[in-house]
């Protein structure tokens, strides 16, 4: 995904269940927290439970890399887990040590089909003796498939594996906990859900029994009470 922008404009990144590369080829792109934290040219942004803030100023231009749950697991020699709520500078890896020719040639390119090439050609450079997990392949499917409304004990017992060793498995294939993953699925389930059915009923049927313990967990994953989200979506 190419991502240019003509004037300074902060976007709010719902969390989801990809892991994403960023490839800044021009201007400056910041992270707000407390404070706004410049970003370097590359950087991996791991899964998380709540909303995400990038500032890209003025003429700033960015190259995603958008995986799917388990291909990220691919290019890393280290688990995945360590980037759960972070966004870190993606030389911090062991696998992506020197990236200064690749900042040069995507800076230097015409257009954007010249870039996407330039990453495709360094990613296949980069990918690890890595197999799939057939059992965590099957897992995600299933949390899918079931909006993440399952216990993760009854996850690990269905696929016949110890709920310690499950976890751990997990956590490498995906970059998140089997809880933590459950959860994100969970939200973005009722995010989909909220403009077919009253609030109250897109909180029970997504097993909140405490409508304020639902708001707490909606506003932490999008920055805004169902309320405020329904109202904003709509304009």
């Amino acid at each position: 995904m190419i991502v240019n922008c003509d004037e300074t404009i902060v976007n709010s990144m719902l969390p989801d269940t990809s892991l994403t590369f960023g490839f800044r080829y021009k201007g400056t792109t910041k992270y707000l927290t407390d404070v706004e934290n410049s970003l370097p040219f590359a950087v991996v942004a791991g899964l998380r439970k709540s909303i995400q803030l990038m500032k890209d100023d003025t003429n700033t231009g960015n190259l995603l890399v958008i995986f799917n749950t388990e291909g990220a697991a691919a290019f890393f020699k280290e688990p995945l887990h360590n980037t759960f709520g972070e966004v870190l500078s993606l030389n911090e890896f062991s696998n992506f040590k020197t990236l200064n020719a690749l900042e040069d040639g995507l800076c230097e390119a015409k257009s954007n089909e010249q870039r996407i090439h330039i990453i495709e050609s360094f990613l296949l450079e980069k990918l690890c003796d890595y197999k799939q997990d057939p059992l965590i392949a099957n897992a995600v499917r299933v949390i899918k498939e079931y909006n993440g409304l399952l216990k993760v004990k009854d996850l690990a017992t269905n696929h016949f594996i110890s709920l310690d060793a499950f976890e751990k498995r997990f956590r490498r294939a995906t970059g998140a906990s089997p809880k933590q993953f459950c959860y994100i699925v969970r939200m973005n389930s009722i995010i989909g859900s909220l403009n077919n059915r009253s609030l109250a009923q897109t909180a029970f049927e997504a097993d909140y029994y405490d409508q304020a313990h639902f708001t707490k967990d909606f506003k932490l994953f999008t920055g805004q009470t169902p309320t405020e989200f329904l109202k904003q979506s709509a304009k």
